[in-house]
């Protein structure tokens, strides 16, 4: 069973194709079997994870890191574009980008996040994890709008 996953940073390329899909990174997770082939593209896993944020006590929403994604998702919001993923041989590598409401333990709350992260997917999508990366980029008062 060969399986390959290209890093993934969800925002838009010029063409309209998530970022990260450069030419050589269409790779997904893929097995072969004897009824056929399975592939479990990146986006797919992005999509796990983000909805296993929106169970996560204390996170308000995930933080485009870069700069071009945060114009990028003003005019088009997508909720995984504060995931990166990419593969290692003992595993996948996730980095999530996070706002958190203000007033929770932040240690607490990325803690949370790490371990609800990992069982979503490895439970839902199958696939090992080897490390899950928070990353806290602000925090969102409950005054704040949005």
């Amino acid at each position: 069973m060969r399986r390959g996953i290209a890093s993934l940073r969800l925002g838009t390329t010029e063409e309209g194709f998530p970022a990260g899909f450069e030419e050589g990174l269409h790779a997904a997770m893929k097995e072969q079997n004897e009824l056929g082939r399975i592939e479990v593209m990146p986006t797919a896993i992005a999509t796990v994870i983000a909805q296993a944020l929106a169970q996560c006590y204390g996170v308000a929403g995930l933080a485009p890191h870069r700069i071009t994604d945060a114009v990028v998702n003003f005019f088009a919001p997508d909720a995984r574009r504060g995931i990166e993923i990419r593969e290692q041989p003992d595993g996948l590598v996730i980095h999530v980008y996070l706002i958190l409401a203000y007033g929770v333990r932040l240690i607490e709350v990325a803690r949370s996040v790490q371990h609800t992260i990992r069982h979503y997917v490895e439970n839902v999508a199958g696939l090992p994890v080897a490390e899950v990366h928070v990353h806290i980029q602000g925090l969102r008062h409950p005054s704040d709008r949005g």
